[in-house]
């Protein structure tokens, strides 16, 4: 469960502390974020978002509830309908037009995400419970040898790393439909700050996007968000990153 309950904080707290760092990156009131416990009532899901838990088990489907319930009150909070969230033929969150969104489960937290923008095509997010060292071994299967180092500059970075990898891939998703591995993104080990313009990699990616994200820690988690933008139409003044909207 990480730090965060070593330090005797309640679930609550954490997901409260949580969501203000989540916003703080985002652009603009466009967007929105929720962070909340990670089991939820199936019993609050509408049939055809029931219908989708058939095959789960009781700890998935209490996920995929909780993921659900934080979702529509994103919507709900941004002034659109709420409406089933189903999903797409390659298993993520179907988002009712105009919006795109993202959720991501770690930790025993939920976070959900949704914004809109015309130019905006995808939105990815994670959120990573961080133990004291990153897992043995997976930084050779995640990251790229451009990305490895032989000593991270502070414990945190590698699960950083991570989540901003992951959050790119969602967005990606969501924006192109290239499905890409953790090989195809490339960023840079020493990105500045805590924003990062990912490098895809995928072969059949041809270009005509501003792909951007932000990512921090706070509270013994990893958090990231990356947007796709169509470049044609993109005015360029989006930011992510802690404090985007000063």
């Amino acid at each position: 469960m990480g730090e965060r309950l070593r330090q005797g904080c309640s679930l609550g707290v954490i997901a409260s502390l949580i969501e203000r760092t989540f916003a703080a990156m985002l652009p603009h009131e466009t967007w929105s974020v929720r962070v909340g416990p990670g089991g939820g009532d199936i019993l609050a899901l509408t049939a055809d978002e029931r219908e989708l838990t058939a095959h789960m088990a009781p700890r998935r489907a209490a996920q995929f509830a909780a993921g659900r319930r934080e979702a529509r009150a994103v919507i709900n909070r941004l002034g659109y309908p709420v409406a089933p969230i189903l999903r797409n033929s390659d298993g993520s969150p179907l988002w009712p037009p105009p919006l795109k969104g993202s959720i991501s489960h770690s930790g025993g937290l939920v976070a959900a995400v949704a914004g809109y923008d015309p130019a905006l095509l995808g939105i990815g997010i994670d959120l990573e419970a961080m133990g004291r060292l990153f897992p043995a071994g997976a930084g050779d299967l995640v990251f790229n040898q451009d990305e490895r180092q032989p000593r991270w500059p502070c414990p945190s970075f590698p699960y950083r790393l991570f989540s901003a990898k992951e959050a790119t891939m969602k967005a990606m998703r969501q924006a192109t439909g290239l499905r890409l591995g953790w090989e195809e993104i490339s960023i840079r080990a020493e990105f500045p700050g805590q924003r990062f313009v990912p490098n895809i990699l995928h072969q059949a990616y041809a270009g005509g996007h501003s792909v951007i994200g932000g990512v921090t820690t706070a509270h013994g988690f990893s958090v990231a968000v990356c947007a796709v933008f169509n470049l044609a139409q993109s005015t360029g003044k989006t930011d992510l990153g802690p404090d985007a909207r000063v």
